[in-house]
């Protein structure tokens, strides 16, 4: 697990030597775009980055089923998908539906979204007053 300082924790499985770079850049990519962000904006982040998945089902017109270790559930699809249906989200019972996965992309989409709360002059002010004097 790799953690983002002040926020949540980027997964990666590291099976191999080239997954765990990658992960490593992304993480090192969220962290830099971040910066300026308070505890507060980010937590603003990880919950718009946590929904993108479902606001995309919301809007998906067809789904074609699977096989998982679960039994068959439903994958979100486009039209011209061998298998698709025609269906809503609304359509399925809630563990019927196979929830695409949270990735690094979906921070990136939110950081680009949601916008740092404090300016870059209050920060400079506050750490200023935080490591001076405290005036």
């Amino acid at each position: 697990m790799l953690y983002w300082p002040g926020a949540s924790v980027v997964h990666a499985d590291v099976h191999e030597e080239d997954a765990f770079v990658e992960a490593l850049e992304k993480a090192i990519q969220l962290a830099l775009h971040s910066e300026g962000y308070s505890g507060s904006d980010i937590s603003i982040v990880v919950r718009d980055a946590l929904f993108q998945p479902i606001r995309q089902l919301q809007t998906t017109t067809h789904f074609k089923p699977t096989q998982t270790a679960e039994g068959t559930k439903w994958l979100a699809c486009a039209p011209s998908d061998e298998g698709a249906v025609e269906r809503d989200i609304m359509s399925f019972e809630g563990s019927e539906v196979n929830v695409p996965p949270v990735s690094a992309e979906n921070f990136f989409r939110a950081l680009d979204r949601v916008k740092p709360s404090v300016s870059k002059e209050d920060a400079e002010a506050l750490a200023n007053w935080q490591y001076g004097d405290g005036e």
